[in-house]
């Protein structure tokens, strides 16, 4: 089922209007990598988005990880040097 009908069907069901972002949000468009094309989020089927959300949620954590580890790896660098300079 398509986000853009599960949208639709929520609002139905809740008796509520869509709030004025979402439409906006899905009609933003992801570059699909098993496509090779870009399809738009209300496209997507709920199954496919969630995995979506899942895996660049995996590689937020991996890209916040690698800057963690490069901070640390310049702080002992100087930690390192401090510990040169006040040996010598």
């Amino acid at each position: 089922m398509k986000l853009n009908d599960i949208i639709k069907m929520m609002s139905i069901i809740h008796g509520k209007k869509i709030p004025c972002d979402i439409p906006k949000i899905l009609e933003e468009e992801y570059k699909s990598k098993s496509k090779n094309t870009t399809i738009k989020y209300g496209d997507m089927d709920i199954i496919h988005f969630l995995r979506m959300v899942n895996n660049n949620s995996l590689y937020d954590e991996l890209v916040k990880a690698n800057y963690r580890i490069l901070k640390l790896e310049k702080t002992l660098d100087k930690i390192q040097h401090d510990i040169i300079m006040e040996v010598n």
